[in-house]
């Protein structure tokens, strides 16, 4: 989900990271068992909680064998949260399909350890190797010396495009995937499902105490009467968070795509409609993903893909994603409200996005409406 702050990581004690003793050590033994059962043991070194974000609870790890001194790394653990405002949680999926893209050589990190039972400390845990590199997000990206230049803007966001046909030429159909993302269903059945929930959550959660979500409700509707047409062998490999924000780099080439939670299959065009809708560009309307004007964008994404750019098409998933990213922070905000403990502020970040994001959700349907699809 698109955050108004970044997402940072401070390594740092484990009670200060948010590791309570009964984690740290089931984790120990977890990484003991499972990770590097050749060493003599697993000493925790340092545990550091990151900060932002309202899906998994995610620590850097730095580890290493007490027998051995130079045998320190630092891993990435993820777990999913008791409650939150994207319940439920589930690691399964993002667990399964990360090994097999890995193994399918897209720049994924390395998972060493993943459990679908909660065996640690009462959770389910993903335990990943650390990508080095850096990671621009939406709020620091203007900062990033490969923005500020021209030339080098229009490499990355080459890069960006080159990633996404990689990530829609993976082999969705291999059994270790295909179990996970449901492959029988249609991209109609899909989108039904995901907007039918927000909506679901919506009533349940914002509607009673806070009176009605016209606008909300009119864009479930919309969405769900407007689904484009797709066949099944058309489907591809879906991000479903594509932004730079969860890519990690080194220097101008990318090491890393982050976060799959929100994975599944469906159109081409659904993750370049998360890269152009506007809460992905909002400091730069003209910048879609923050990296290309859309000239350059078409360019390279027909350039990598051999696709045309078919902008009816990518301005629904505009609409789709723009409506998902409001439906989610209507339910975070509410989750704030009723129900988050009173140190856990992670949905607060969301509320400037609200009022902006309301109008221009408006603003796309009624354009879809005219048959205006030029990207703006």
């Amino acid at each position: 989900m698109i955050q108004a702050a970044p997402v940072d990581c401070e390594v740092s004690g484990a009670e200060s990271g948010g590791g309570t003793d009964e984690f740290r050590h089931g984790l120990a033994r977890y990484l003991a068992a499972e990770v590097f059962p050749a060493w003599s043991g697993v000493d925790i070194v340092d545990m550091g909680r990151a900060t932002g974000g309202l899906s998994w609870e995610t620590f850097v790890v730095v580890v290493e064998d007490p027998a051995r001194p130079d045998s320190r790394r630092r891993l990435v653990v993820k777990r999913p949260p008791l409650e939150g405002p994207l319940a439920p949680y589930d690691l399964t999926k993002q667990g399964l399909l990360v090994q097999a893209l890995w193994a399918g050589r897209v720049p994924v990190p390395e998972v060493l350890g993943f459990t679908p039972e909660p065996v640690v400390a009462g959770r389910q845990v993903e335990v990943q190797s650390f990508v080095d590199g850096e990671i621009p997000d939406l709020r620091t990206i203007e900062d990033w010396p490969a923005w500020q230049d021209p030339r080098r803007r229009d490499r990355v966001g080459g890069r960006v495009m080159d990633l996404l046909a990689a990530v829609q030429s993976f082999d969705w159909r291999i059994p270790a995937v295909l179990g996970v993302l449901g492959g029988s269903r249609t991209v109609e059945d899909r989108v039904h499902a995901v907007v039918d929930r927000l909506m679901a959550k919506v009533d349940a959660s914002v509607a009673p105490k806070w009176g009605a979500s016209p606008l909300i409700r009119d864009g479930w509707l919309w969405l769900r009467d407007n689904v484009p047409a797709l066949e099944p062998d058309d489907m591809v490999l879906v991000h479903g968070d594509f932004r730079v924000g969860n890519l990690v780099w080194r220097g101008d080439e990318i090491a890393g795509l982050l976060d799959w939670e929100r994975a599944t299959l469906g159109d081409p065009l659904h993750d370049l409609g998360f890269f152009c809708m506007p809460m992905a560009r909002r400091r730069d309307p003209a910048l879609m993903g923050m990296l290309l004007p859309v000239d350059d964008l078409t360019r390279h994404y027909q350039r990598a893909t051999g696709r045309s750019l078919d902008l009816r098409r990518l301005h629904y998933y505009e609409v789709y994603w723009q409506y998902v990213e409001l439906a989610q922070t209507l339910n975070a905000i509410a989750y704030l409200v009723e129900r988050a403990p009173a140190d856990d502020l992670t949905s607060l970040t969301s509320f400037p996005l609200l009022s902006t994001g309301a109008v221009d959700l408006v603003d796309l349907i009624e354009r879809f409406e005219d048959g205006d699809h030029d990207l703006r």
